[in-house]
């Protein structure tokens, strides 16, 4: 029983290790993300210090953009 309960341990600890060795990627420059992901209508907004992409997919009444940040409930009007 102990050796049974040994190797279905042994098997999710190998499963683990696999899933976490097949989903690891290296870090890209932000550069390199930026030329991919920040195509306009997309800009970048400093916010306490750092910098929020932002994406501008629909049209707001009265010329008014609006960004989602950080909370569901925190509205962010530019």
């Amino acid at each position: 029983m102990l050796t049974a309960s040994l190797s279905v341990l042994l098997l999710l600890l190998a499963t683990l290790v696999a899933a976490l060795a097949w989903s690891w990627a290296p870090d890209r420059p932000v550069d390199a993300l930026m030329a991919r992901w920040a195509a306009p209508p997309s800009y970048f907004v400093a916010l306490q210090g750092m910098q929020v992409h932002v994406r501008d997919v629909y049209s707001w009444p009265n010329n008014v953009n609006a960004a989602l940040v950080n909370r569901y409930d925190e509205l962010t009007l530019r």
